[in-house]
């Protein structure tokens, strides 16, 4: 399985769920949430916030679809985490189709 621990702000981190498929391709550099920082002090105090979201990439590592699955009660948070999803990018793969795979995962705010 993999993880990744991604830092909001100065006292706070999101956490990655785990992508299940095997399949699924490997994530380039570290996913950014820059929208998510912007915000941070928004949150301080608040309750951890998970914004539950679906990733589709593109054979050529592009993020080409973001859509949120379930939303973490906090408006401004599902939007920042979608927005800096659809820059994430993963190493190109082959497909027979030449479709894009899509992978559930969550974005946690930790505070």
């Amino acid at each position: 399985m993999k993880y990744l621990l991604l830092c909001v702000g100065a006292a706070a981190c999101a956490s990655v769920s785990p992508i299940h498929d095997p399949s699924f391709p490997a994530r380039r550099g570290t996913p950014e949430l820059p929208s998510a920082t912007a915000l941070a002090e928004y949150w301080r105090g608040h309750a951890p916030l998970t914004a539950h979201v679906q990733l589709c990439v593109a054979p050529t590592g592009e993020t080409v679809h973001v859509r949120l699955a379930q939303s973490s009660g906090e408006r401004k948070y599902d939007e920042a985490v979608v927005r800096d999803a659809e820059g994430w990018s993963y190493e190109p793969f082959d497909t027979t189709s030449g479709s894009p795979v899509c992978e559930p995962a969550s974005v946690t705010y930790l505070p």
